[in-house]
């Protein structure tokens, strides 16, 4: 007898904000690697999984030593 399909739900996005649902109820992408893939098989279990891949670990450890464009700028303030 097959099982279920997983689908990605509300709870999923609460806890994995930077997941969203694409076209499918169980294909997602992930907007730190961008890297598309289906939660269909396992739910959250496919989300740790893809974690722990390489690509989104070297993307998220570039994400975290890159400076953010607000530091090139000078903030000025308006009086009116």
């Amino acid at each position: 007898m097959p099982k279920r399909k997983c689908t990605f739900n509300i709870s999923l996005q609460n806890k994995y904000p930077f997941i969203k649902q694409r076209s499918g109820e169980s294909d997602v992408t992930c907007e730190k690697c961008r890297t598309d893939f289906s939660v269909g098989h396992g739910g959250a279990s496919d989300i740790e999984k893809h974690l722990k891949s390489e690509k989104h670990k070297l993307s998220d450890q570039a994400a975290a030593l890159s400076s953010s464009m607000l530091s090139f700028f000078k903030r000025t303030i308006l009086a009116t």
